[in-house]
């Protein structure tokens, strides 16, 4: 998808995620996963992730594949949560 109001497209970012990321982030320990993108706003994504344990979230593997692989410059607003009940937020992901 290419959002010329944006002006750029966001193959490059969807082939970095799908292909890169997502795999790496999957050695790392995340067993699931899902990216959620807004109907308003075509650059707002929002993703979720299942890890092995809570563990996971603080171990040096995923430390190492943390980030926006290069896209961190055209990213203007990031947040990260961390949620410490299963059943709430990871039902949906199962």
């Amino acid at each position: 998808i290419d959002d010329p109001e944006y002006g750029q497209p966001q193959e490059p970012l969807n082939e970095w995620y799908n292909n890169v990321h997502l795999p790496e982030v999957g050695d790392a320990g995340l067993v699931a996963g899902r990216r959620f993108q807004s109907l308003d706003f075509a650059h707002t994504f929002l993703a979720l992730y299942r890890p092995e344990s809570l563990d996971v979230l603080r171990s040096a593997a995923i430390d190492a594949v943390r980030g926006l692989g290069g896209f961190e410059g055209d990213v203007t607003e990031f947040s990260r949560l961390e949620a410490h009940s299963w059943d709430r937020c990871f039902g949906a992901l199962e």
